[in-house]
This record gives C-alpha cells, sequence and structure tokens, in this order.
C-alpha cells in the first residue's frame, strides 16, 4: 500500500491521472453537445476545452503541482494565456482534421487533445508553476 501512496504523490503520475478524466470529460461533453444537443463541433469544442481547462487547474492546483507561493492573480493569468493557445491548437486541429481530411469530430479531437495534452503539460510544469515560482523566489517542485 506504500509502493501506491509513493507512485501517486509524483507529479508525473498526478498529472496523467488528472488527464485521463479531463479527457473524458471532454469527450463526453462534446459528444453530447453534438450528438445531442445539435451543437456543431467547432463551438462546443470551444465550450468543452473551457470547462475542463479551468477544472484542470483548480485540481492542478491543489492536487498535482506543489502550491507555488504565487499570488492568484498573477499565476492565473499566466495560466490562461497558456490555455488560449492551447485552445488555438485544438480548434485549427480539429478544424483541418474535419474539413480537409474528412475525419470524424471525435478522431480529430482525439489527435488535437495529444498536441494539446503536451502543449498544456509542458507550459504548466515549467512556465506556470516552475519559472514563476523560480521569478517568485518560490522552491520548484521535483517532477
Amino acid at each position: 500500500m506504500r509502493v501506491v501512496a509513493n507512485i501517486l504523490n509524483k507529479t508525473s503520475v498526478r498529472y496523467i491521472i488528472l488527464g485521463i478524466v479531463c479527457v473524458v470529460m471532454d469527450m463526453g461533453l462534446l459528444i453530447l453537445m453534438v450528438e445531442y444537443l445539435g451543437f456543431s463541433y467547432f463551438n462546443s469544442n470551444i465550450f468543452t476545452f473551457c470547462v475542463v481547462n479551468l477544472f484542470n487547474y483548480i485540481v492542478s492546483r491543489q492536487w498535482v503541482f506543489q502550491p507555488t507561493g504565487i499570488k492568484r492573480r498573477i499565476e492565473f493569468p499566466v495560466f490562461m494565456v497558456c490555455v488560449t493557445v492551447g485552445l488555438l491548437i485544438s480548434q485549427l486541429c480539429l478544424w483541418y482534421l474535419v474539413e480537409y481530411w474528412n475525419l470524424d469530430y471525435r478522431i480529430s479531437k482525439l489527435v488535437s487533445t495529444v498536441l494539446v495534452v503536451t502543449w498544456n503539460f509542458t507550459t504548466r510544469k515549467y512556465l506556470v508553476f516552475g519559472l514563476l515560482s523560480r521569478f517568485f523566489g518560490v522552491k520548484d517542485q521535483a517532477m
């Protein structure tokens, strides 16, 4: 049992667990909005992306990454800039794969998710919860 606790204390494992939960939430909400509520995949992706990333920020701040000691009024705007770039990556990838490659929006969403997860992890680890911590004199966490 102690081995499991030690594994779950690793930032990368917690990030993966949270990532899986967020992908399930994102895909579930996207399919619900497109298939059952009749919204376009493009507009639905914007909504679900924002909801899931807000959830991800809250959980990341509380469970995945060590507290930075940075006031949220500084940390959250930087986080939102990173999320906005992630949304642009997601939207462009989704649109391109659906409109030009004629892939199903669900498959396109999974492809875009791989790109966005890479972007999100890198920016959150090294910028939001890393560089800002060092800039404000807070000890960086190990991954």
